[in-house]
């Protein structure tokens, strides 16, 4: 008697009208949410593409690569246990302020570098040369270009607002749900930064937070800004920290007031506010404290 149970696949409903790439790369994503293993729709997708009469021929290391993009992202956006960040704890916060004492002054005097006031110069120490980078205006209207056209745009850079922290891989990626777009999760590089951005403590004890998270992971973060609100982002360079690490130290900044969604590696191609920028209400976003190290 045969007890294998076959393995069900989402119905293959590729449009000629539609590139399949793109399709591919949606069909994997949906295999993806439904848990279904890896190598089993890897000899489903080449026997399916197999008889399509499709106007090139489509390698095997195509339909492989497709399906490894389309579980790393899966993998990225799905929440693990390990990553559930606690809640917010107004008291901790309280008593950290207080031990610490750190005020915005301390913050600014214990800046190693006199911190740029141009976006431009900002940029080009936190980003490599060849390097893609992503800005935005506004949330909705993103760009995703090599640094040294954005360098080129000289005092036009100071009416952007936002910026991903990470490099980006390519111009654009694909999307879950199949479109192209200048920011996903596809075509943003390794993380390379945590940005915590403190909007639940009060601004009068955010500085005495972010030594203590300092303090906590005993390394100085790479900047300090002004959101041109009421908040402060802190920004740490990670990209040489073991994995158990950096869950622990988001886990605390969670605790203490860190907005958890800019945390994760799901969180790697969220914008950010851009270091020396201006807000859409024409509050610049002003460095604080600088110590890059790209």
């Amino acid at each position: 008697m045969n007890n294998t149970i076959e393995t069900s696949f989402p119905e293959f409903r590729f449009k000629t009208s539609e590139g399949l790439h793109q399709y591919l790369f949606r069909y994997a994503c949906m295999c993806a949410d439904e848990d279904i293993d890896p190598e089993e729709l890897e000899y489903h997708m080449i026997g399916v593409v197999g008889l399509l009469d499709y106007h090139r021929d489509v390698p095997d290391r195509e339909i492989i690569t497709t399906i490894e993009n389309a579980y790393r992202i899966a993998s990225d956006e799905k929440p693990k246990s390990t990553q559930r960040r606690p809640a917010y704890h107004p008291r901790a916060a309280k008593m950290i302020a207080k031990e610490f004492g750190t005020t915005l002054e301390h913050l600014q005097a214990s800046s190693p570098i006199t911190p740029p006031l141009d976006p431009g110069e900002a940029l080009a120490a936190l980003f490599g040369p060849e390097e893609l980078v992503c800005l935005a205006r506004k949330l909705e209207w993103a760009k995703t270009l090599p640094i040294a056209h954005w360098l080129e745009l000289d005092d036009q850079l100071k009416h952007y607002q936002f910026v991903v922290p990470n490099p980006m891989t390519s111009r654009t990626g694909v999307t879950k749900d199949g479109r192209r777009s200048p920011r996903t999760a596809y075509n943003t590089g390794q993380r390379r930064r945590i940005v915590c951005d403190f909007d639940k403590p009060k601004p009068g004890i955010q500085p005495a937070l972010i030594a203590y998270l300092s303090d906590y992971c005993e390394e100085e973060p790479e900047l300090v800004l002004t959101s041109g609100g009421k908040s402060l982002h802190a920004w740490w360079r990670i990209d040489h920290w073991p994995p158990k690490d950096i869950i622990v130290f988001e886990e605390e900044a969670a605790r203490i007031g860190a907005d958890p969604h800019l945390l994760g590696d799901a969180s790697k191609c969220q914008l950010v506010r851009l270091p020396a920028g201006k807000r859409n209400n024409g509050n610049p976003q002003s460095i604080l404290f600088w110590n890059p190290k790209n």
